[in-house]
């Protein structure tokens, strides 16, 4: 936004000290685009505030035992071959993923 303003701010000056209606008219020019270019950034960066204040989607949480999920993904593996699953089980409170297929949800 510093180079739309600066174009205007020189142009301004640069009227002021021209008696060349030609040339103040190529300076008016400039600065017509300029303020163009400033009106479509100020836009966007309006557009990216409003879009970073709404409300963030909060994954649910759920209560779920970490030794089914270890479970769950094995069975789900196509890998070929079984695969061996063994520990304790562990309740925790977070947000359980999907496992199966989560690029179809």
């Amino acid at each position: 936004m510093r180079a739309p303003l600066s174009v205007i701010a020189m142009g301004s000056h640069l009227i002021g000290l021209t008696y060349d209606i030609g040339a103040a008219q190529g300076f008016a020019d400039k600065i017509k685009h300029q303020t163009e270019r400033l009106d479509a950034m100020i836009g966007e960066l309006l557009d990216a505030l409003t879009a970073m204040r709404e409300v963030p989607r909060l994954l649910p949480l759920s209560c779920f035992d970490m030794l089914d999920l270890a479970l769950d993904v094995a069975g789900e593996f196509e890998g070929g071959r079984a695969i061996a699953v063994s520990g304790e089980r562990v309740k925790v409170t977070a947000a359980r993923p999907r496992c199966a297929e989560p690029w179809k949800t």
